[in-house]
């Protein structure tokens, strides 16, 4: 395997090893039982926020987004065949079926670690307010067109520093200029 799909499978397998510093008695590695660490009626508080606020359905679509970014890496390195497609969603299936319990522990240990119940359950509150929905609604929209922005900034600053880099040091420039010609000359032949 190559290093993107190494890499991901590296991260996959090594989820479980990553613990949030100071969590209040919940470590990733812990099974169900380990929610007991919080008392009941903050964990359901928690439960309620993160469904209230959107962590829970954010959470779900992060690790999708996750894994439909890594899949095409993982489908090139696997031998060709028809097999492959029943293969990466059996994978997909698998790694949410496992991956979200260990997220959503280590999201309730942090919530649990920042704020107190009452602030808990007032947060939970102002997200149920139409004010509240509306942040939760717009959420997505507000991220994607901040995140378009900045690469669309990020994109013309890096050219513009490439120019300038290479304007300032022109051995480099020429350096560039050989590789690029070495590189097309090779895929020529």
């Amino acid at each position: 395997m190559k290093v993107p799909c190494l890499a991901f499978l590296l991260l996959v397998a090594s989820a479980g090893a990553v613990a949030p510093a100071r969590s209040p008695g919940l470590s990733p590695q812990a099974g169900p039982a380990a929610a007991t660490a919080i008392p009941a009626a903050e964990l359901a508080d928690i439960r309620a926020y993160m469904a209230a606020s959107g962590t829970a359905a954010r959470v779900r679509q992060a690790m999708r987004t996750g894994i439909d970014a890594v899949a095409p890496f993982m489908q090139r390195e696997l031998p060709p065949g028809a097999y492959q497609k029943r293969l990466l969603a059996l994978f997909t299936q698998t790694i949410i079926r496992r991956a979200q319990p260990v997220m959503t522990r280590i999201i309730v240990a942090v919530i649990a670690q920042h704020f107190s119940d009452s602030e808990i359950r007032r947060l939970t509150a102002f997200y149920r307010t139409p004010l509240g929905r509306k942040v939760v609604a717009l959420r997505p929209a507000m991220a994607s067109e901040m995140i378009a922005q900045v690469q669309t900034i990020a994109a013309r600053l890096g050219r513009q520093s490439m120019l300038d880099v290479l304007k300032d040091h022109p051995h480099l420039a020429k350096q560039l200029k050989q590789a690029a010609w070495a590189a097309r000359q090779a895929a020529a032949h």
